[in-house]
């Protein structure tokens, strides 16, 4: 698999870049449409829950702005989902290319993948440009922002070539995928405060892959602390586990896959 992508990482980063801009050809706005909506999000929700229902990020005797919090936890979680649901889209996307092109599938998997990166990358400097308004400046914490990314966006590769599969096997995959994502979203602090569940329910976090995420891009922009090496492993282990079964179940049913597009 590596290899494959190696000899076809000009292809993979050109067409990435490519498909990104492509989205907003004849726009006046743009590539600025890939930001709108998660800032309309952002000051939507900041203003209910600090106007409407104030809620407050304590850590000891600083108060951290609930727009921060918000913002570190729901820009990384946007970018992630985005690009499963993208990711779910490639093989079917690709048929014409698969028929016709010796590529190995996870050639295109990978493309929607840098497309993501590309837009996580984009909203992490929002988040910094949020954290220096509100007095948070850079630390030795912020170096670890670019790994951070970097796994996430490979444990989305993994999980993208599993649902890319199974999407193309079972349409319907294709059709619910964007409420799974928000029962998804729900199962894990982004948009309230883990202080306000129950102690017995805070080990399911760690069943959630996202959730050491979470916490390293709250570690870094709101405590300006770099995370637990606990969360360092546990975010290399969910993508290693993914990349291996996306990989692997791309590679065992490869011939049914051909014979279904």
């Amino acid at each position: 698999m590596i290899y494959d992508l190696w000899i076809h990482r000009r292809y993979i980063a050109v067409n990435g870049i490519n498909s990104l801009f492509g989205r907003y050809q004849g726009t006046i706005l743009g590539l600025a449409w890939t930001f709108l909506p998660a800032l309309a999000l952002i000051i939507i929700y900041s203003v209910i829950f600090s106007k409407i229902m104030p809620v407050h990020v304590d850590t000891g005797p600083q108060t951290i702005s609930f727009a921060l919090y918000l913002a570190s936890g729901l820009l990384p979680w946007m970018a992630f989902s985005e690009l499963l649901v993208r990711g779910s889209q490639t093989l079917l996307d690709a048929t014409p290319y698969l028929k016709k092109m010796p590529i190995k599938e996870e050639v295109f998997v990978m493309q929607a993948s840098v497309e993501g990166f590309i837009i996580l990358i984009i909203y992490l400097f929002i988040i910094c440009l949020m954290a220096l308004v509100y007095g948070h400046y850079p630390s030795p914490a912020w170096l670890m922002i670019f790994p951070l990314a970097v796994i996430l966006c490979l444990l989305g590769f993994g999980i993208s070539c599993f649902l890319a599969v199974l999407n193309l096997l079972f349409r319907d995959i294709g059709q619910g995928l964007g409420t799974i994502l928000q029962i998804w979203m729900w199962m894990i602090p982004i948009i309230y405060l883990e202080t306000v569940v129950p102690l017995n329910f805070k080990y399911m976090f760690w069943l959630n892959p996202f959730y050491p995420f979470l916490v390293g891009f709250h570690e870094i922009f709101l405590y300006n602390r770099i995370p637990g090496i606990l969360f360092w492993v546990a975010m290399i282990s969910w993508t290693i586990l993914f990349s291996q079964l996306g990989t692997g179940l791309l590679h065992l049913l490869h011939d049914d896959l051909r014979d279904a597009l």
